[in-house]
């Protein structure tokens, strides 16, 4: 772990426990690094499909946002025996490549202002990133961020992280009680949580 005072760890190597993982739920034996390795081949990043299987369970829905989605998401429903659901109705949904700004407007806008508005809605974003540490080595942002409920804080560069994430989820945590938590993974399966209540400022480097 890196870069942490406690309030938003940085992992170093994935933070959940892949031997929970050795046996499925219902009833086989569940191999997880030949899963990650279908997801790998059918398009999601491995970082992110691990995150994927450790976190979702029979009573979580999912979307996925990719170019493969249809694919990816179907494989990973039955390994996970998760909900595939449309993003409108999803609790969190998976990210595995860049998306303009106008493409994040419009799935942000889909969700939080469709025909399933609710103003207790919380939807968390796991989106694959190139690089998340210390410092990047190309352009990127640098997060300076504050954990208003613990009132600590820690700085975070990322690489390959679009604004437009950052942006759309402030105007939304300003409107939903529930908004927008955000989970980076970057390509080494480095990971770091940013809830809806942290407060965020950006600076780019």
């Amino acid at each position: 772990m890196i870069d942490s005072n406690g309030a938003f760890p940085i992992y170093t190597s994935d933070p959940y426990d892949i031997k929970s993982m050795e046996l499925i739920k219902v009833s086989g034996a569940f191999h997880p690094f030949l899963t990650i390795d279908v997801l790998n081949r059918l398009g999601a990043p491995k970082s992110l499909a691990t995150i994927a299987l450790s976190i979702l369970n029979e009573q979580s829905s999912f979307g996925f946002i990719s170019s493969h989605s249809v694919e990816i998401a179907q494989f990973l429903e039955w390994k996970s025996k998760a909900s595939y659901v449309g993003l409108n109705l999803a609790d969190t949904i998976f990210v595995s490549e860049q998306l303009n700004e106008f493409e994040i407007n419009d799935i942000i806008t889909r969700i939080f202002h469709g025909s399933s508005y609710r103003l207790d809605k919380q939807v968390t974003f796991v989106i694959a990133v190139n690089r998340l540490g210390e410092t990047v080595r190309s352009e990127g942002l640098r997060l300076y961020l504050k954990n208003t409920n613990h009132e600590e804080s820690t700085i975070c560069d990322v690489e390959g992280l679009p604004f437009g994430w950052i942006g759309e989820r402030q105007l939304i945590n300003d409107q939903f009680n529930g908004g927008i938590t955000l989970i980076l993974v970057d390509k080494k399966g480095k990971t770091i949580c940013i809830p809806s209540t942290a407060e965020i400022e950006v600076e780019c480097i």
